[in-house]
């Protein structure tokens, strides 16, 4: 179960909402924000959506203003207003359509295995580590920094097949060494 959702339904049931609770069982939560700021320094005004049944959306849909007060407080009490985060101005429950992924969120995977590529250790290890910090980066739900931090790994990949691939780096046509007439500029290749 999506763990958004997990929360929402444990904070409704400690408040003693099980009806309420029920009807997100089998949910998923998907985040938006948008690029305006809201109230608090660097947040940004954000809307929530949950994927449902079709028969659970009409239900949630057709709830009172005072039982979808309730839903909105305990998304609150996971997403807090407060800086730097998102700030959610109101929550969509949409009918979730069977066997079509609706989460917009990246999804972490393995890591491979970086040392069978043959580099030198200490370029696995700053993969291994551009890794790591990659996979925090989406734990935390900072997309662009993932983003930014797997540009990085690739450079590092590049580096490493260079490292290990000197000659045919430094003499290859399409190297900036071939084409400006240089010899060895990046590496010292053998």
């Amino acid at each position: 179960m999506d763990e958004t959702i997990e929360s929402i339904i444990e904070i409704l049931r400690a408040n003693g909402d099980d009806n309420i609770a029920s009807l997100l069982t089998e949910s998923r939560f998907n985040l938006i924000e948008s690029n305006t700021y809201g109230s608090r320094a660097h947040s940004l005004l954000s809307t929530a959506e949950v994927y449902s049944s079709a028969k659970n959306t009409a239900q949630l849909t057709n709830l009172n203003e005072f039982d979808k007060e309730k839903i909105r407080r305990a998304v609150l009490q996971i997403y807090p207003i407060q800086d730097a985060s998102p700030e959610i101005e109101e929550i969509l429950f949409k009918v979730r359509l069977k066997g079509r992924n609706t989460e917009r969120e990246l999804k972490s995977i393995p890591r491979p295995e970086l040392e069978i590529l043959g580099f030198p250790k200490e370029i696995v290890d700053l993969l291994i580590q551009r890794w790591n910090e990659t996979e925090r980066c989406i734990e935390s739900r900072a997309y662009l920094a993932a983003i930014i931090l797997m540009g990085s790994l690739l450079e590092g990949l590049l580096l490493g097949m260079m490292e290990s691939h000197k000659r045919e780096a430094n003499t290859s046509l399409s190297s900036l060494n071939s084409r400006m007439g240089l010899s060895n500029l990046f590496l010292n290749g053998n």
